[in-house]
């Protein structure tokens, strides 16, 4: 079933935040950024529950902001407390709570045209085993969602840029069923520095 430690970055149309069924299968196991969003009074990993894991469940109750029904990141990334502008974890990404866009280039790498390609590639991979719905090849592994584009055809340019911020994201394993519009050198030298860190590229 894999491991809480092992992070899988997956470069895609983005997420469905607003599926409430999506959600049930996803929201735990989405990657959260503790120098960007934890728990007052938590210890710098954020688990404030002291389960030994960084999930949504150390928040407690939070605000349904974007109105599914279900708690999910994009509560905390709608949320001005975390979501306040700055680049908490001086890591170049002003609030960068859950993964990115590279389409828009912010910090919701929500599905806006909820094409549905990248929450199903993170189902793929990471759908918990939570008895409902999909069950991912890894579900005990997180993902981080990456948006790269509005459906599986992206620019060669966001690609790269995608996958360099997995790198940075600390993600083990680089994941994208992608046609690109353009393939500079900057996408093979983005793939290069991936297995130079020993980073597995599934594409």
């Amino acid at each position: 079933k894999g491991r809480d430690d092992v992070l899988i970055a997956v470069l895609a149309s983005g997420i469905r935040w607003g599926d409430p069924g999506s959600m049930a299968d996803l929201a735990k196991n989405a990657y959260l950024n503790p120098g960007e969003a934890r728990p007052k009074a938590s210890p710098p990993n954020g688990d404030a529950n002291g389960d030994g894991r960084f999930d949504l469940d150390d928040f407690g109750p939070l605000f349904d902001r974007n109105g599914n029904g279900v708690k999910d990141p994009q509560d905390l990334i709608l949320d001005p407390a975390y979501n306040n502008g700055i680049d908490d974890d001086g890591n170049g990404y002003v609030d960068d709570i859950s993964g990115w866009d590279f389409l828009y280039g912010d910090n919701d790498p929500l599905d806006t045209v909820d094409y549905g390609h990248g929450t199903g590639e993170a189902k793929d991979s990471t759908a918990d085993d939570n008895g409902s719905g999909d069950v991912g090849a890894c579900p005990d592994c997180r993902f981080i969602p990456v948006r790269v584009g509005d459906s599986f055809v992206t620019d060669g340019g966001r690609f790269a840029a995608g996958v360099l911020f997995g790198l940075d994201s600390g993600a083990d394993i680089i994941q994208e069923a992608l046609g690109v519009t353009s393939n500079p050198r900057q996408a093979q030298q983005a793939i290069d520095a991936a297995y130079a860190r020993g980073v597995l590229v599934v594409a």
